[in-house]
């Protein structure tokens, strides 16, 4: 009996979500998310740095009529430069959005190459498709939620400008995030595509996975460098020394550890795996190709189907063409790893100390046990 009443009550709720979902769904405009994330294409750099000047100007008159947040500035500074580097890398992406339109929509391509195209399409429907802000409110849910419930942020003048900071600078990350997720699963389908358009003699600089691996390059240290400066930004945040190996002293602490395993998973661990993945799947495109481009070769070269009297020239030519086929990169671009390493080592490091500060007791422990 339990039971079925706990059903029918999930059930309703499911049905209310729904509906209030549909609601605002109408109330959008069409393509809101695609039109949103090319229109970054357009804007030019002056608009830019003149409303984000204007923003930190007004946020520092604010901070100077009520300084009743700590480290208002910091929090400024990294918002700021998070917005910067979002909107930069979004400009990037909408270009690539715009190039791969270019090279894979044409009707006279999709007759040729039905599955890649079918493929491209998917990953466009999913990447501008309304589930993305869903994912963006849960995130920012679960964000304010732990801001509020540890009374971080105080309902003033400068409390009322800090959320609306936070929600635009996360809404444009988590946003940018889901766009890199959708387009791994695009080079993950790419991967079963029996037939795809590629360079014959260097298939690593095929145009369209030159220009995913440049955008792909560039993200991962957009990632990298966000990650670091979130990390910053709640090690600021949060007041010192609340915690002890018995006891953890805040006034939430269910908020509390779900948004620090949030940031430690979605961040931390994610970004890695994610640039992993990613590198692997562009990789693992480019030597499919080298090996059908080489089996394509030895079965056009047969040796027993040449004239004698073109039989050196003809096995030269062949060999030839097959070792600057084994020798050609197996990746579209340079991969940098040092980089964006350091930056990722420098986030874990940051992370432990935030935490070893929050337990006085571990960080005296381990001081004493290990210097």
């Amino acid at each position: 009996m339990k039971n079925s009443v706990k059903k029918h009550k999930i059930r309703l709720l499911k049905d209310k979500l729904a509906s209030l979902f549909s609601k605002i769904k109408n109330k959008l405009p069409k393509n809101l998310l695609e039109k949103c994330i090319m229109s970054l294409k357009t804007v030019s750099k002056k608009s830019v740095i003149s409303i984000l000047t204007i923003n930190f100007i007004l946020g520092i008159l604010i901070l100077n009529y009520s300084d009743t947040f700590n480290y208002f500035s910091p929090h400024l500074i990294c918002l700021t430069l998070n917005i910067v580097i979002t909107l930069l890398i979004g400009h990037e992406y909408a270009n690539t959005i715009e190039f791969l339109d270019s090279e894979i929509l044409p009707k006279r391509f999709c007759k040729k190459y039905v599955e890649l195209c079918g493929v491209y399409k998917q990953f466009r429907h999913k990447t501008f498709h309304d589930i993305n802000f869903v994912l963006c409110i849960i995130i920012l849910t679960i964000f304010f939620w732990g801001i509020f419930s540890q009374h971080y942020i105080k309902l003033n003048i400068v409390g009322w400008y800090a959320i609306y900071m936070v929600a635009v600078t996360v809404s444009m990350s988590v946003i940018g995030y889901a766009q890199y997720l959708w387009l791994l699963w695009f080079l993950y389908r790419i991967n079963y595509c029996s037939l795809i358009p590629y360079n014959k003699i260097i298939p690593a600089y095929t145009p369209f996975l030159v220009k995913i691996g440049t955008l792909t390059k560039h993200a991962k240290w957009c990632f990298f460098i966000e990650g670091f400066l979130y990390v910053l930004e709640y090690s600021i945040l949060i007041p010192k020394g609340n915690i002890t190996l018995s006891e953890i002293n805040v006034p939430d602490k269910v908020s509390f550890l779900v948004t620090w395993g949030v940031i430690f998973v979605v961040i931390i661990l994610a970004f890695p795996v994610i640039i992993f993945i990613q590198e692997s799947l562009l990789s693992k495109i480019v030597k499919d190709l080298k090996k059908n481009r080489l089996e394509a070769l030895l079965y056009n070269y047969d040796i027993q189907d040449i004239k004698k009297n073109e039989l050196t020239p003809q096995i030269y030519m062949r060999n030839q063409m097959i070792n600057n086929l084994i020798a050609s990169p197996d990746y579209p671009i340079k991969i940098q790893r040092f980089g964006p390493s350091v930056v990722a080592a420098a986030t874990c490091v940051l992370h432990i100390v935030n935490l070893l500060d929050q337990y006085p007791e571990l960080k005296t422990f381990l001081v004493n046990r290990f210097l």
